[in-house]
């Protein structure tokens, strides 16, 4: 059986950022599922305890840090739930590109290895930097039940990334 040709980085990174685009929409399909409404995007709810941090969400309180950055205002009001989604789906495409990245350098990556680094990215980004730069309630104002949705969204993003990367990429 003929091995599959591997991807170079770069194709990979851009096939990766595609697929990582394509599972942040997963994941809003899972939360979905979870919360039993259509819309009800968890990155533009407040979460419980966020009335220790502000009422907007994380994705709209980073969406403003860069705006800022760029203009030196805030997102205005009207655009700050466009704003956060971009910011979600901006950051599910660069994760993507770093897993093409990956990818391309092994010979062969596992759904399994998808999910971890999701496992990864919740841990690293949702768990611990989002805390750090206090854009997200502290772990404790949120109940146990929302971290384990989390982590099962962002398990569907690995295994989401994962899989069509090497459905694009042929990594």
């Amino acid at each position: 059986m003929p091995r599959k040709q591997m991807a170079g980085p770069l194709r990979a990174a851009l096939a990766g950022m595609l697929a990582g685009t394509a599972a942040s929409a997963m994941m809003d399909v899972y939360w979905w599922a979870m919360q039993g409404v259509p819309g009800a995007r968890p990155e533009q709810q407040p979460r419980p305890g966020d009335h220790t941090t502000g009422r907007e969400p994380a994705t709209q309180k980073i969406a403003d840090v860069v705006w800022r950055s760029v203009t030196g205002s805030e997102v205005p009001r009207d655009k700050k739930a466009v704003a956060g989604v971009a910011a979600h789906y901006v950051f599910g495409a660069v994760c993507g590109a770093l897993w093409g990245v990956y990818s391309s350098l092994r010979r062969r990556s596992a759904l399994l290895e998808g999910m971890l680094y999701g496992a990864a990215i919740w841990l690293f980004g949702d768990e611990m930097a989002l805390r750090m730069a206090k854009v997200s309630p502290e772990a404790d104002k949120v109940p146990l039940t929302e971290h384990a949705r989390a982590l099962g969204a962002h398990l569907v993003y690995g295994a989401g990334t994962a899989a069509i990367t090497e459905r694009l990429a042929g990594v």
